[in-house]
């Protein structure tokens, strides 16, 4: 619901900044199948990069996320409705990249699925995922406390020179 809250009033605040009326709901009809196909696929890529987190940890899954949203905005038809919160919080944008409420429903139910079949590709693919992300949340939980530890004795180093 917050991502949904906070879709709305960026959709508001951002058709204000562009002189358009606060509430401008979307006329760009999407219900086609190719679309909603296109919805569909959309969470499959996205978890595929949370997926392989551990093999670059040096690439924080949220910035290679937020790198396919953002190329997935140029090379998608639907402009990458990532999840369904962009979805309906794009029908209060009356641009090209807006949504009518009359393909939302299709377009969420569809993303949803989308979702569904990736979960089970990733589990398939990887059964012992829960043992994985345990692994890698104990090594990130050191690698943390490793990191408060240097800097308490920096911090130290720093005040014993004063």
């Amino acid at each position: 619901m917050a991502q949904i809250a906070g879709g709305f009033s960026g959709a508001l605040v951002a058709n204000l900044m562009f002189n358009l009326s606060a509430v401008n709901v979307s006329t760009h009809h999407r219900a086609g199948s190719v679309s909603c196909w296109r919805g569909c696929r959309h969470p499959w890529p996205a978890g595929g990069h949370f997926r392989d987190g551990p093999r670059w940890p040096q690439r924080p899954g949220c910035l290679r996320v937020g790198g396919y949203i953002l190329a997935a905005y140029w090379f998608t038809s639907s402009t990458s409705f990532a999840n369904p919160a962009v979805t309906i919080a794009r029908m209060f944008s009356n641009t090209f990249r807006g949504i009518a409420p009359a393909s939302v429903t299709l377009f969420v139910l569809m993303q949803l699925l989308g979702g569904l079949l990736g979960y089970g590709l990733i589990r398939a693919l990887y059964p012992n995922a829960p043992a994985l992300a345990a692994e890698v949340a104990a090594e990130s939980l050191a690698a943390e406390v490793a990191a408060e530890s240097l800097a308490a004795e920096v911090a130290a180093e720093s005040l014993a020179q004063t």
